[in-house]
């Protein structure tokens, strides 16, 4: 979380933060300034369960993108 807005702020805010949130999100699509935080991730390095844990071609990276970034993306 790292804009520290928790998921379900948007999964109860309703219709008005619905509209809030494009409003939002399309003045800052339009202006081609989106909020940093938004556009960062926090990669993390997942071990497949094959090989040695050591060696870096037995994991891969996820990223791990706010919430509020997920929504710009989708």
């Amino acid at each position: 979380m790292v804009d520290y807005i928790p998921a379900e702020i948007f999964k109860y805010g309703g219709n008005l933060l619905l509209r809030r949130l494009h409003s939002y999100i399309s003045n800052a699509w339009a202006s081609n300034i989106l909020p940093t935080r938004w556009k960062d991730a926090n990669i993390i390095m997942i071990y497949k369960k094959k090989g040695d844990r050591a060696m870096d071609g037995n994991s891969r990276g996820i990223s791990l993108l706010s919430v509020a970034g997920k929504l710009l993306a989708v």
